[in-house]
This record gives C-alpha cells, structure tokens and sequence, in this order.
C-alpha cells in the first residue's frame, strides 16, 4: 500500500536576490503545498 503521506520539503535561499526574490521563492516554492522556505540569506553584507 503507497504511504500518501507528503513530506514537506524545507528550502533555503543563499545569495537569493533578483530570480530568487522576485520569481523562484514567490512563484515556485511558496505556491507549493509541500514546500516552505526555512531560510533566506544574501551573500552581500549591505543587505538583510
């Protein structure tokens, strides 16, 4: 018998700006029931 339980899948984004921010995060990742975002870090330290 197949488990239909779903398992979450825990995303992290490092060095996340312009495809990350704008497209990959709010429109394939959230959108995603199985997914969530656990992290977002950018690798220049003028931004937060």
């Amino acid at each position: 018998m197949p488990n239909k339980r779903r398992k979450t899948v825990k995303w992290a984004g490092i060095g996340a700006t312009g495809i990350a921010d704008k497209r990959t995060i709010p429109e394939g990742i959230m959108p995603a029931e199985n997914s969530t975002v656990v992290g977002v870090m950018s690798a220049a330290q003028d931004k937060e």
